[in-house]
């Protein structure tokens, strides 16, 4: 791009700045916790704002089964703006947050501002980036001249609970087929790999029995106590692996819930635990099923009589790089230095993202926020998440200048 053109993409978005801070704004005042899942309201929020911005809304519904886990339903929203013949690069994002949970000092609902930062649910993970991709393309759309290709929005409403029913469900349906893929991260620096993971149900069945006749039951919570045992003291092994690509780290393993016991006065005679293992890159998931299906059943039998069930509930790969991720990566490294001051990391997340469905489609995909170098330092996913204002108007100009690069043809 040259730099009369970038003088445009910077002017556009300073002239822009308190238009994009009220859009963030407006999303953080609208609640959109999942669970419970229920973003019927900020889902229409985003739908009349594009629209009166002049873009078309395409509103896909979820599967039929979709209400069962998502409370109320929920639309996954895609917009779609040419440029002419040339590549499809998607923008993902999405419009739930993870739960405010406790040890809030700030209201998460108010979008306070206090010496240039933002507070809020999801200012970071994920509002704070959505805002960003709207305002790179409607700077692209309303200031930037010769650009070849297209420019999507994707907004889905369950990326806080693994984004089946909004980007491995628009993907499979094919309703949408990028090129190439930014998805939403905690960082502006470029994320190429992810972890993936694997959820495994385990009920534990037995006999009830008075409590004060345990030896008359078959106690299913202490079947679960040496399952527990067996999995924590896995989990101690784990350090010794290690992922070659910075920012991933070893695998992980955590009980997540654990159900038992219809009285306090008497043996379980049921007991459920959900286990969430997280995959690195690398990893073989069938043997790593395996072997935690085999070390369940050994400790689960140290108790006579107990049967026992391993289901899984759910898989994902980890997302990897593409042959082409490249070509993402030096679109962005060539207007960082100008316009963050540095040149950006390229290093790998241990959290979800919905980055990986387009990633093991085999879409070249990075993941890219607006968030600062740690994301720890904007306590995403905890109480008083922030975000420098600065940092989401700079993310923003990088963005628009990056995507510039990539719909601009090449001279023979």
């Amino acid at each position: 791009m040259d730099e009369n053109q970038k003088n445009r993409v910077h002017e556009f978005l300073t002239a822009r700045r308190s238009e994009q801070f009220a859009f963030l704004e407006a999303m953080i005042r609208r609640p959109s916790e999942n669970p419970p899942a229920d973003c019927r309201g900020i889902a229409s929020y985003i739908a009349d704002r594009l629209t009166k911005m002049g873009f078309s809304v395409l509103k896909y519904p979820e599967p039929e089964d979709g209400a069962a886990i998502n409370n109320g339903g929920v639309t996954n929203l895609v917009v779609r703006h040419e440029f002419g013949e040339g590549p499809t690069i998607a923008l993902v994002s999405h419009g739930d947050t993870a739960v405010v949970g406790s040890d809030w000092v700030r209201d998460p609902f108010a979008a306070e501002i206090d010496q240039g930062n933002i507070y809020g649910r999801g200012v970071v993970a994920s509002k704070g980036v959505l805002t960003a991709y709207v305002y790179a393309l409607l700077t692209l759309r309303d200031r930037v001249e010769g650009l070849n290709g297209a420019i999507e929005l994707h907004i889905t409403f369950d990326g806080e609970s693994g984004g089946d029913l909004g980007c491995r469900w628009l993907l499979a349906n094919k309703l949408v087929e990028p090129d190439l893929v930014i998805a939403a991260g905690t960082t502006h620096n470029l994320i190429t790999t992810a972890t993936g993971f694997l959820l495994l149900e385990v009920e534990i069945k037995g006999r009830s029995a008075p409590a004060s006749m345990p030896q008359a039951g078959i106690d299913t919570l202490e079947a679960a106590a040496k399952v527990m045992t067996a999995i924590y003291e896995l989990r101690q092994s784990y350090s010794k692996i290690r992922s070659r690509v910075e920012g991933i780290g070893s695998p992980s393993i955590v009980i997540s819930q654990i159900q038992g016991g219809e009285s306090s006065r008497s043996v379980a005679d049921r007991t459920l635990l959900h286990i969430d293992r997280r995959l690195i890159p690398g990893e073989d998931p069938v043997k790593v099923e395996n072997d935690l299906t085999t070390l369940i059943g050994t400790s689960v039998v140290q108790v006579p009589g107990v049967l026992c069930k391993v289901r899984r509930k759910g898989l994902s790969l980890p997302m990897v790089a593409h042959k082409n991720t490249p070509k993402l990566i030096e679109a962005f490294q060539s207007n960082a230095p100008e316009v963050m001051g540095i040149q950006l990391d390229i290093e790998g997340t241990p959290m979800d993202t919905d980055g990986r469905h387009y990633a093991n489609a085999g879409i070249p995909t990075v993941l890219y926020g607006v968030g600062p170098k740690n994301p720890g330092d904007a306590n995403v996913g905890g109480p008083d998440e922030v975000l420098s204002l600065d940092d989401l108007r700079r993310s923003t100009e990088l963005l628009a200048l990056t995507l510039s690069d990539l719909l601009t043809p090449t001279k023979a």
